[in-house]
């Protein structure tokens, strides 16, 4: 069976993220959890909205997401550059 790609909630997400659109990114669940790599681990949506992803809304270089798997796991990966 050939896999169906990310369902419609992470098409969004990563539209959303494409287009550095930090509101409708922040519509994560209230206890939403983010991993920024090398630098933090933020608890709840509302510290992601106002750290993360406020920095990350005003960041100049390019960056885009794509949905995958990792290890058994559903990921999303972001490219910069």
């Amino acid at each position: 069976m050939e896999p169906s790609g990310p369902d419609e909630t992470v098409r969004r997400y990563i539209a959303a993220f494409d287009t550095r659109d930090a509101d409708a990114i922040a519509l994560l669940h209230e206890d939403a959890v983010a991993v920024v790599v090398a630098s933090a681990v933020e608890m709840g949506r509302d510290v992601i909205r106002s750290n993360s992803l406020a920095e990350w809304a005003n960041e100049p270089e390019p960056q885009r997401a794509c949905a995958g798997v990792c290890d058994g796991r559903d990921m999303l990966f972001v490219f910069r550059g």
